[in-house]
């Protein structure tokens, strides 16, 4: 009690200064972090000085200092998976991230069999039925927006606005590839899982390897590799955020 009432006291003192902070669009309420990992938080501060951060699990202070253009960056360490916990950060304003779980963390990337949806236009074996019974608070849901660049971008958008509990209303459009499998892997492990849809259907593998990944192909002058090739991994694959492993399905033809 005595650490937590220094802690809240510091954070208090602390913010007193107008600021603002700002973080990467998949920094939001109802995220999951993985599980006992070290895990880089990153951002933008107005006030270009020093973010205070606070993990709601351990109440442990982190300082992080901003660079000439106000970005930061500061590594956090988790514990074994539970939640809910909040996030506080500070530059001068506080922010606060609430329902935040400690789980297992999975990126799904892939083409349109990846893509397909519970319902919407996907439709699946008694979809209806199963997007009746799809209440799951510790499963959270995170769809990228469908999005192209020839320079990496410095952030992604969400479809949903921010992370989302596994409700018949936000598994609706999400992949059922990643649904099914995050419903499985949190009924056998009793953990909070969090999926990331990554997909698109139609595409190149070229499309989601980095140019200078393409580059390295000895068969590039054949296959005319140029920066178009690489425009959704610029588009929608350059962020850093502790994924656990991605899964990709391709249909083929014999």
């Amino acid at each position: 009690m005595k650490k937590l009432m220094i802690t809240l006291g510091m954070f208090a003192t602390f913010c007193t200064t107008e600021a603002k902070v700002t973080l990467p669009a998949l920094f939001t309420d109802n995220m999951v972090l993985q599980q006992k990992s070290d895990i880089t938080l990153r951002g933008h501060s107005t006030n270009l000085k020093e973010v205070m951060v606070i993990t709601g699990w351990d109440k442990h202070i982190y300082m992080a200092q901003t660079d000439k253009q106000g970005n930061w960056k500061t590594e956090i360490s988790t514990p074994s998976a539970g939640g809910p916990y909040e996030i506080s950060f500070c530059d001068g304003e506080e922010l606060t991230l609430h329902n935040i779980m400690i789980g297992e963390l999975w990126l799904c990337s892939g083409q349109s069999n990846m893509e397909m949806p519970v319902g919407d236009w996907g439709k699946v074996l008694n979809y209806e039925n199963e997007i009746r019974e799809a209440t799951y608070p510790d499963i959270r849901l995170f769809k990228v927006k469908k999005e192209t660049s020839l320079t990496p971008k410095e952030d992604l958008s969400p479809t949903q606005g921010e992370w989302q509990e596994c409700t018949p209303q936000s598994v609706n459009s999400f992949s059922a590839v990643g649904y099914f499998f995050a419903r499985q892997l949190q009924q056998k492990l009793k953990t909070p899982i969090g999926v990331i849809d990554c997909s698109w259907g139609g595409t190149p593998a070229e499309a989601w390897t980095s140019y200078n990944g393409l580059q390295s192909m000895p068969r590039r002058e054949k296959h005319g590799i140029n920066l178009c090739m690489s425009m959704i991994w610029d588009g929608v694959m350059t962020i850093k955020y502790g994924l656990n492993l991605i899964i990709q399905t391709r249909i083929g033809k014999k």
